[in-house]
């Protein structure tokens, strides 16, 4: 019984060790997330934006692709862009009419 005891107590704290690897990693990602769309506001706050978004996958060179809706002369507009998540440059694709 002793051996088992040990063992569920190593299970246990295994598993509460990965929980809170996991849950840290996801804040960090979380706030990394928050930082760059707040970046990209800033960055194109001349524009009435109506939608940002973010790919959920990183890039292999650490960039997301994105892209914004925004209204211009009554109609809305896309940008499709592509930013640097370590030194947040922005680096614009395309306009175009939706």
């Amino acid at each position: 019984m002793n051996k088992l005891m040990k063992f569920g107590l190593g299970a246990v704290l295994g598993l509460a060790g990965a929980t809170a690897t996991y849950l840290g990693y996801q804040k960090m990602v979380d706030k990394m997330r928050r930082d760059l769309l707040e970046t990209i506001r800033e960055y194109y706050s001349d524009l009435d934006i109506k939608v940002v978004w973010l790919e959920d996958e990183m890039q292999a060179d650490s960039t997301f692709n994105g892209g914004l809706v925004y209204l211009s002369d009554n109609e809305e507009r896309e940008i499709t862009f592509n930013i640097d998540a370590q030194a947040t440059e922005i680096k614009e694709n395309e306009s175009e009419k939706l």
